[in-house]
Protein backbone atom coordinates (compact mmCIF):
# COMPACT_ATOMS: atom_id res chain seq x y z
CA UNK A 1 0.00 0.00 0.00
CA UNK A 2 2.39 2.71 0.96
CA UNK A 3 4.73 2.12 -1.94
CA UNK A 4 1.66 3.00 -4.27
CA UNK A 5 1.21 5.84 -2.86
CA UNK A 6 4.62 7.13 -2.32
CA UNK A 7 5.59 6.32 -5.85
CA UNK A 8 3.01 8.77 -7.29
CA UNK A 9 4.25 10.80 -4.49
CA UNK A 10 7.64 11.14 -5.82
CA UNK A 11 6.41 11.57 -9.46
CA UNK A 12 4.92 14.73 -8.90
CA UNK A 13 6.96 16.59 -5.63
CA UNK A 14 10.38 14.65 -5.61
CA UNK A 15 12.46 17.60 -7.07
CA UNK A 16 15.05 16.89 -9.57
CA UNK A 17 15.77 14.08 -8.29
CA UNK A 18 15.58 10.00 -9.15
CA UNK A 19 14.08 7.46 -6.83
CA UNK A 20 13.76 3.32 -6.43
CA UNK A 21 11.38 2.05 -4.46
CA UNK A 22 11.79 -1.43 -2.98
CA UNK A 23 10.62 -3.76 -0.21
CA UNK A 24 10.90 -7.22 1.31
CA UNK A 25 10.83 -10.16 -1.30
CA UNK A 26 6.65 -10.13 -0.51
CA UNK A 27 6.39 -6.56 -1.45
CA UNK A 28 8.00 -7.44 -4.92
CA UNK A 29 4.82 -9.59 -5.40
CA UNK A 30 2.27 -7.05 -5.54
CA UNK A 31 1.40 -5.33 -9.04
CA UNK A 32 1.87 -1.91 -9.12
CA UNK A 33 2.28 -1.85 -13.55
CA UNK A 34 -1.04 -0.41 -13.85
CA UNK A 35 -0.42 2.95 -11.75
CA UNK A 36 3.06 3.01 -13.49
CA UNK A 37 0.77 3.13 -16.81
CA UNK A 38 -1.16 5.71 -15.32
CA UNK A 39 1.67 8.01 -14.01
CA UNK A 40 3.09 7.77 -17.52
CA UNK A 41 0.00 8.81 -18.97
CA UNK A 42 0.28 12.01 -16.54
CA UNK A 43 3.77 12.67 -17.66
CA UNK A 44 5.85 10.97 -14.98
CA UNK A 45 8.62 9.18 -16.00
CA UNK A 46 8.48 6.15 -14.18
CA UNK A 47 8.71 2.23 -14.56
CA UNK A 48 8.60 -0.81 -13.50
CA UNK A 49 12.58 -1.94 -14.95
CA UNK A 50 12.71 -5.34 -13.78
CA UNK A 51 9.70 -5.88 -16.43
CA UNK A 52 7.48 -7.94 -13.84
CA UNK A 53 5.29 -4.79 -13.34
CA UNK A 54 5.58 -5.22 -9.74
CA UNK A 55 8.74 -3.37 -7.74
CA UNK A 56 10.75 -2.43 -7.41
CA UNK A 57 10.17 1.24 -9.24
CA UNK A 58 12.62 3.48 -10.86
CA UNK A 59 10.98 7.18 -10.79
CA UNK A 60 12.83 10.45 -12.37
CA UNK A 61 11.08 13.41 -11.04
CA UNK A 62 11.04 16.38 -12.93
CA UNK A 63 11.48 19.29 -10.58
CA UNK A 64 9.12 21.62 -12.66
CA UNK A 65 6.08 19.01 -11.73
CA UNK A 66 3.93 17.55 -14.37
CA UNK A 67 2.35 19.19 -16.87
CA UNK A 68 -1.41 17.86 -16.41
CA UNK A 69 -3.75 18.37 -19.26
CA UNK A 70 -4.09 14.97 -19.69
CA UNK A 71 -6.90 12.59 -19.84
CA UNK A 72 -5.58 8.94 -17.98
CA UNK A 73 -7.39 5.55 -19.22
CA UNK A 74 -6.67 3.59 -15.86
CA UNK A 75 -7.80 -0.56 -14.90
CA UNK A 76 -9.38 -0.30 -11.47
CA UNK A 77 -9.85 -4.51 -11.37
CA UNK A 78 -7.07 -5.25 -9.66
CA UNK A 79 -6.38 -2.18 -6.62
CA UNK A 80 -8.26 0.78 -6.11
CA UNK A 81 -5.23 2.08 -4.67
CA UNK A 82 -3.99 3.07 -8.00
CA UNK A 83 -6.72 5.10 -8.45
CA UNK A 84 -6.30 6.77 -5.13
CA UNK A 85 -2.25 7.03 -5.72
CA UNK A 86 -3.50 8.99 -8.49
CA UNK A 87 -5.99 10.99 -7.43
CA UNK A 88 -3.85 12.50 -4.96
CA UNK A 89 -1.39 13.18 -7.14
CA UNK A 90 -3.08 15.02 -9.67
CA UNK A 91 -4.45 18.33 -7.78
CA UNK A 92 -0.86 19.46 -7.95
CA UNK A 93 -0.81 18.88 -11.79
CA UNK A 94 -0.16 21.95 -13.75
CA UNK A 95 -3.92 21.22 -16.07
CA UNK A 96 -7.15 19.59 -15.50
CA UNK A 97 -6.58 15.99 -15.47
CA UNK A 98 -9.22 13.82 -16.43
CA UNK A 99 -9.30 9.76 -15.13
CA UNK A 100 -11.67 7.01 -16.95
CA UNK A 101 -11.67 3.60 -15.36
CA UNK A 102 -11.72 1.18 -18.17
CA UNK A 103 -13.29 -1.73 -16.73
CA UNK A 104 -14.37 -2.72 -12.84
CA UNK A 105 -13.69 -0.57 -9.84
CA UNK A 106 -12.84 -2.37 -6.80
CA UNK A 107 -13.05 -1.23 -3.05
CA UNK A 108 -15.37 1.83 -4.47
CA UNK A 109 -15.72 2.98 -0.59
CA UNK A 110 -11.86 3.01 -0.08
CA UNK A 111 -11.73 5.67 -3.30
CA UNK A 112 -15.00 7.76 -1.63
CA UNK A 113 -13.25 7.65 1.67
CA UNK A 114 -9.61 8.90 -0.02
CA UNK A 115 -11.61 11.57 -1.73
CA UNK A 116 -13.51 12.92 1.31
CA UNK A 117 -9.97 12.68 2.90
CA UNK A 118 -8.65 14.77 0.33
CA UNK A 119 -11.94 17.39 0.50
CA UNK A 120 -10.18 17.98 4.70
CA UNK A 121 -6.95 19.04 3.19
CA UNK A 122 -8.34 21.77 0.65
CA UNK A 123 -8.71 19.79 -2.76
CA UNK A 124 -11.51 18.35 -4.51
CA UNK A 125 -12.26 15.67 -6.63
CA UNK A 126 -15.50 15.29 -8.80
CA UNK A 127 -17.01 12.30 -10.24
CA UNK A 128 -19.77 10.52 -11.81
CA UNK A 129 -22.55 8.03 -10.47
CA UNK A 130 -20.90 5.19 -11.82
CA UNK A 131 -17.29 5.81 -10.21
CA UNK A 132 -15.50 5.24 -13.99
CA UNK A 133 -15.04 9.09 -14.61
CA UNK A 134 -13.04 11.45 -12.64
CA UNK A 135 -12.07 15.13 -12.72
CA UNK A 136 -8.98 16.61 -10.78
CA UNK A 137 -8.62 20.58 -11.69
CA UNK A 138 -5.07 21.20 -11.48
CA UNK A 139 -2.77 23.62 -9.69
CA UNK A 140 -5.16 23.03 -6.41
CA UNK A 141 -2.86 23.39 -2.97
CA UNK A 142 -3.07 21.06 -0.04
CA UNK A 143 -3.99 23.03 3.27
CA UNK A 144 -3.09 21.73 5.93
CA UNK A 145 -6.17 21.53 8.66
CA UNK A 146 -3.97 21.98 11.72
CA UNK A 147 -4.68 19.25 13.97
CA UNK A 148 -5.50 15.89 11.59
CA UNK A 149 -7.08 12.66 13.53
CA UNK A 150 -6.04 9.51 11.78
CA UNK A 151 -8.85 6.90 12.28
CA UNK A 152 -7.45 3.13 12.74
CA UNK A 153 -7.27 0.76 10.55
CA UNK A 154 -10.62 -0.49 10.06
CA UNK A 155 -8.99 -3.74 7.46
CA UNK A 156 -7.68 -4.94 11.26
CA UNK A 157 -10.84 -3.84 13.04
CA UNK A 158 -12.73 -6.09 10.61
CA UNK A 159 -12.17 -9.45 12.53
CA UNK A 160 -14.16 -8.32 15.58
CA UNK A 161 -17.05 -6.40 13.54
CA UNK A 162 -17.73 -9.54 11.64
CA UNK A 163 -17.43 -11.47 15.26
CA UNK A 164 -19.79 -9.25 16.46
CA UNK A 165 -22.42 -9.61 13.76
CA UNK A 166 -22.58 -13.47 14.07
CA UNK A 167 -22.24 -13.71 17.88
CA UNK A 168 -25.22 -11.32 18.60
CA UNK A 169 -23.46 -9.63 20.61
CA UNK A 170 -21.93 -5.83 20.51
CA UNK A 171 -18.71 -4.60 20.26
CA UNK A 172 -17.17 -0.80 20.31
CA UNK A 173 -14.20 0.07 18.32
CA UNK A 174 -12.24 3.15 19.07
CA UNK A 175 -10.22 4.22 16.55
CA UNK A 176 -13.17 4.32 13.52
CA UNK A 177 -15.26 7.45 13.72
CA UNK A 178 -17.93 8.87 11.46
CA UNK A 179 -15.77 8.80 8.20
CA UNK A 180 -15.27 5.07 8.32
CA UNK A 181 -16.73 2.54 6.75
CA UNK A 182 -19.79 0.60 8.17
CA UNK A 183 -21.16 -3.00 8.48
CA UNK A 184 -24.74 -3.37 7.25
CA UNK A 185 -25.83 -3.66 10.67
CA UNK A 186 -27.31 -0.44 13.29
CA UNK A 187 -24.44 1.71 13.42
CA UNK A 188 -23.63 4.35 16.57
CA UNK A 189 -21.23 6.72 15.93
CA UNK A 190 -19.19 9.26 17.48
CA UNK A 191 -16.17 11.17 16.79
CA UNK A 192 -13.72 8.74 17.86
CA UNK A 193 -15.79 5.28 18.11
CA UNK A 194 -18.80 3.51 16.62
CA UNK A 195 -20.88 0.72 18.40
CA UNK A 196 -21.62 -2.35 15.88
CA UNK A 197 -25.16 -4.10 16.69
CA UNK A 198 -25.89 -7.18 14.20
CA UNK A 199 -29.33 -7.82 12.78
CA UNK A 200 -31.44 -10.32 14.19
CA UNK A 201 -30.50 -12.36 10.86
CA UNK A 202 -27.69 -13.35 8.66
CA UNK A 203 -28.51 -13.97 5.11
CA UNK A 204 -24.84 -14.54 3.74
CA UNK A 205 -24.77 -17.05 0.66
CA UNK A 206 -21.52 -15.80 -1.46
CA UNK A 207 -18.81 -13.29 -0.98
CA UNK A 208 -15.83 -11.83 -3.39
CA UNK A 209 -12.83 -11.26 -1.69
CA UNK A 210 -11.57 -9.42 -4.82
CA UNK A 211 -8.42 -10.25 -4.28
CA UNK A 212 -8.43 -9.15 -1.02
CA UNK A 213 -7.16 -11.75 1.81
CA UNK A 214 -8.91 -9.54 4.49
CA UNK A 215 -12.02 -10.22 3.46
CA UNK A 216 -11.96 -13.90 3.13
CA UNK A 217 -10.87 -14.08 6.87
CA UNK A 218 -13.21 -11.20 8.02
CA UNK A 219 -16.29 -13.33 6.65
CA UNK A 220 -15.39 -16.67 7.57
CA UNK A 221 -15.92 -15.94 10.81
CA UNK A 222 -19.80 -16.30 9.39
CA UNK A 223 -19.59 -20.12 9.80
CA UNK A 224 -19.22 -19.98 13.69
CA UNK A 225 -22.63 -19.00 13.47
CA UNK A 226 -23.54 -21.93 11.18
CA UNK A 227 -24.28 -19.22 8.20
CA UNK A 228 -23.83 -21.42 4.59
CA UNK A 229 -21.36 -19.05 3.18
CA UNK A 230 -19.39 -19.19 0.07
CA UNK A 231 -15.80 -17.53 -0.15
CA UNK A 232 -15.08 -16.89 -4.01
CA UNK A 233 -11.49 -16.90 -4.80
CA UNK A 234 -10.14 -18.02 -1.03
CA UNK A 235 -6.65 -18.32 -1.89
CA UNK A 236 -6.21 -14.84 -2.35
CA UNK A 237 -2.52 -13.44 -1.92
CA UNK A 238 -2.25 -11.82 1.57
Amino acid sequence: TAIRLLTAVVAVVGGNSSYVLDGMPRMTERPIGDLVAGLKQLGADADCFLDTNCPPVRVNAKGGGLPGDKQIKLSGSVSGMFLTALLVAAPLAHGDVKIEIVDRLISVPFVEMTIKTMERVGVSVEHNADWDRFLIQGDQKYKSPGNAYVEGDASNASYFLAGAAVTGGTVTVKGCGTGSLQLRATVEEGPDYCVITPPEKLNITAIDTYNDHRIAMAFSLAACADVRITIKDPGCPP
